[in-house]
């Protein structure tokens, strides 16, 4: 398993958004959605993944000591998958196996 896939490493925590996003949504739009529908800090260390209505597009952004960082990644036969929701924490969290599979079709 790699130990980091674009600046993105296990040691991070990773936030999925389970509703579909416009995929036309930049840094301040994503950062409302993360504050209203996640309920999480957009200034955490965490990472979030938001994928548009096609299952074709994931848009991962995260904040890194003073600026976000915006990923769009396009998806080519990818199999879809279905990240682990929890009741505890009330958020679907994902694993750094699960980025990995994602991003780099492991």
């Amino acid at each position: 398993m790699k130990e980091t896939v674009l600046g993105l490493n296990k040691d991070m925590k990773f936030y999925f958004c389970p509703e579909y996003v416009n995929m036309q949504k930049g840094i301040d739009s994503l950062c409302g959605f993360i504050r209203s529908n996640l309920m999480r800090d957009p200034f955490s260390n965490e990472v979030f993944i938001f994928m548009g209505r096609n299952k074709k597009q994931i848009k991962i952004l995260r904040w890194d000591e003073d600026k976000f960082i915006l990923y769009t990644v396009k998806l080519y036969n990818k199999k879809r998958f279905t990240p682990q929701y929890d009741p505890r924490k009330n958020n679907y969290y994902l694993e750094w196996e699960q980025i990995c599979s994602l991003l780099l079709s492991i």
